[in-house]
């Protein structure tokens, strides 16, 4: 967050997301998936690793205490 060339390349690529559908289509991935994040994450809501991974079959979650967003 304190480069500015960097948050707006960030936010350029997120303005290009289309989340709805992405949510939509995650049951169709096939690939293992193991999504890490850090217990105090402030950038997405707590719950939603475990949202994500109730949606995609044989998805594992790990949290890391004490890291933030990019653990």
């Amino acid at each position: 967050m304190r480069s500015p060339s960097h948050v707006a390349a960030a936010l350029a690529m997120m303005a290009g997301w289309d989340l709805a559908a992405l949510w939509r289509r995650l049951p169709e991935l096939t690939t293992p998936l193991h999504l890490i994040v850090g217990d105090r994450d402030r950038t997405l809501p707590p719950d939603l690793p475990w949202r994500a991974a109730g949606r995609i079959r044989g998805t594992r979650v790990t949290t890391l205490s004490g890291l933030g967003h990019c653990p």
